[in-house]
């Protein structure tokens, strides 16, 4: 069973995932992470989702090698963590814009901000697996 860590799961984004992955068979709910909520159950955040695991500041020691990452940071906030979380061997899905194009000057036109890991985007896929089903199966990113 794959472990996933969601970080920045207070947000939409990240307690939806944090949900889907909580009621996956082949998942193991880990680590979820959250900055202003830490402390608080995901329940007491999202009563919605019905998952009573606790959000913690994130701690990068908490995460092993070969577990799996869901980042829900903001556009423009991913992109330095993930690079962080590749480097210590997990395998990452950005939820954020900050993986979605290869060209790097692209980022300024689309989400107004330079890109701060110009060197993952030629790696990262783009996670729509009605087009990239093979590349998604052996992605780090």
């Amino acid at each position: 069973m794959s472990r996933v860590h969601v970080i920045g799961g207070a947000g939409y984004a990240g307690a939806q995932t944090a949900a889907l992955v909580d009621a996956h068979p082949f998942f193991e709910l880990g680590v979820i992470t959250a900055r202003s909520d830490a402390g608080r159950p995901l329940s007491a955040v999202h009563p919605e989702y019905r998952v009573d695991a606790m959000l913690r500041e994130l701690d990068l020691d908490d995460l092993a090698e070969g577990d799996f990452a869901a980042v829900a940071y903001p556009h423009a906030e991913a992109a330095v963590l993930v690079a962080e979380l590749l480097e210590r061997g997990l395998r990452v899905v950005d939820i954020s814009a900050d993986h979605r194009l290869h060209d790097p000057t692209a980022y300024p036109e689309h989400y107004g901000f330079a890109h701060p890991r110009p060197d993952l985007l030629a790696e990262a896929v783009y996670g729509l697996p009605e087009i990239h089903r093979d590349a998604i199966a052996g992605a780090r990113l």
